[in-house]
């Protein structure tokens, strides 16, 4: 039956009205918190209000004590199982551990920065000492820098071109030590090569040592070459024929060997340089110093372009600057493309490059890995085919950072494409299958 206007007016009389917006007004304009809520009531919590109150993601969505410390929500929040798998850590204790420490080395790198004893060369140590353990790297594999739970070591394949005594060093910024969307960890994982990180001090002698070494038979990869590159070519050629090495007027180079089974690499600790052997101790690389005594050095400086500009000039001026040739980087682009909307491989997951403004400076930059890449077969001391499986690690990473993200792949790699935190990232969808018509 239906109620009585005396109940209907009783009813309404109770309750407060209903807000009512204006009919001009627009849809997408801001409403207020506190409105919105009133609106949008919370659900009732049917017994449940004092033994627990879940957030959406499963994390509690009130504080609670961990280690001995009242912990917020957004901490906690932090900590959901997903974030932690992805870390790989075990538990909810670990990650707290590790965020208790790393808190510790702010507030103590800040109190050295703030004091004016200091000089410049110590600061900078320390923040760079500060950055390879508690920076990017903190939950990220000490070998390909993507998170541990979502490593892609074993997807990698490791290339061994015939370089020898030749070899290539890495020098790194300290920012970008440890970052996903780096390719200057490749140089080490797959060539053998060395990483050295800019400003940390053993660092630093290192590299001077190395220069010193091998005076007039070292040179740094720079876009603008005080060297002609025919010179590089002509020394590396001969070095080659009277080692016994490559003749690389026979093509040899195309005997270069990939080894792509999967590799059981540990997630080692950040700022680790060379493997380990069953026992535990180092064992230096086969084109470290201790092992090659001739042959070229190339450095390649892995930054951003402001700071690299920096970091050169910490090189002595009289180590030549040499440019890789646009010829080899044009025929690595047809052998392994990148996408129609960028120059380089690393170019979904970075932001140097933009085809889109032709008279920009930042046009046709390619990462620090396709630069070495590059130059190997330039020199002839990697063929073709090399090369291409080597260039192949770069999109495998770019997939890896993008599953990092919850985003689709951008290259198709039915190969490693196991899953959604795998190597190829999440599954091929036709959403990129359409997006990468000249993939890899």
């Amino acid at each position: 039956a239906m109620p009585a206007e005396g109940v209907f007016g009783d009813a309404a009389g109770e309750c407060a009205a209903p807000a009512t917006f204006p009919k001009n007004r627009n849809k997408h304009a801001h409403v207020p918190r506190e409105e919105w809520r009133r609106l949008h009531p919370k659900p009732a919590v049917s017994g449940n209000e004092d033994t627990g109150d879940f957030g959406s993601h499963g994390g509690p969505r009130r504080p609670r004590e961990v280690l001995g410390i009242e912990r917020s929500q957004t901490q906690l929040d932090a900590a959901n199982s997903g974030n932690l798998q992805l870390w790989g850590l075990p538990s909810v204790e670990s990650y707290f551990e590790l965020e208790d420490a790393r808190l510790r080395s702010i507030q103590e790198l800040d109190v050295f920065m703030r004091d004016g004893k200091n000089s410049p060369r110590n600061k900078h140590h320390e923040c760079a000492k500060h950055h390879m353990k508690w920076g990017r790297s903190t939950h990220n594999c000490g070998e390909c820098w993507l998170m541990k739970g979502n490593c892609v070591c074993s997807e990698l394949t490791n290339c061994t071109p015939k370089i020898a005594p030749h070899r290539v060093v890495a020098y790194v910024h300290h920012l970008e030590f440890g970052r996903g969307n780096s390719s200057g960890c490749l140089i080490k994982r797959c060539l053998g090569g060395e990483l050295l990180v800019a400003g940390l001090k053993e660092h630093e002698e290192k590299l001077q040592k190395i220069c010193h070494e091998n005076k007039g038979r070292i040179a740094v990869l720079w876009p603008r070459g005080t060297v002609e590159f025919g010179e590089i070519l002509a020394s590396v050629g001969g070095m080659e024929r009277g080692a016994g090495g490559i003749d690389i007027s026979a093509g040899s180079a195309g005997e270069d060997t990939c080894d792509s089974s999967p590799r059981d690499t540990p997630c080692d600790s950040p700022g680790r340089e060379t493997p380990c052997d069953s026992s535990g101790r180092d064992t230096p690389s086969s084109n470290s110093p201790e092992t090659s005594n001739s042959g070229w050095t190339f450095i390649a400086v892995d930054a951003t372009w402001n700071c690299a500009r920096k970091m050169v000039k910490r090189i002595p001026a009289n180590v030549p600057r040499v440019g890789v040739p646009p010829e080899a980087f044009e025929l690595l682009a047809k052998k392994t493309p990148p996408l129609p909307e960028h120059d380089s491989l690393l170019g979904p997951v970075r932001k140097y490059d933009t085809q889109n403004e032709p008279n920009s400076e930042k046009e046709g930059r390619r990462s620090t890995f396709e630069a070495v890449v590059a130059l190997l077969l330039s020199l002839d001391l990697a063929s073709e085919i090399a090369c291409e499986s080597l260039l192949k690690n770069v999109k495998v990473k770019v997939n890896a950072v993008l599953a990092q993200k919850k985003m689709p792949p951008a290259y198709l790699l039915p190969d490693t494409a196991t899953g959604l935190l795998g190597a190829g990232g999440a599954l091929v969808t036709e959403f990129t299958a359409a997006k990468v018509e000249s993939g890899g």
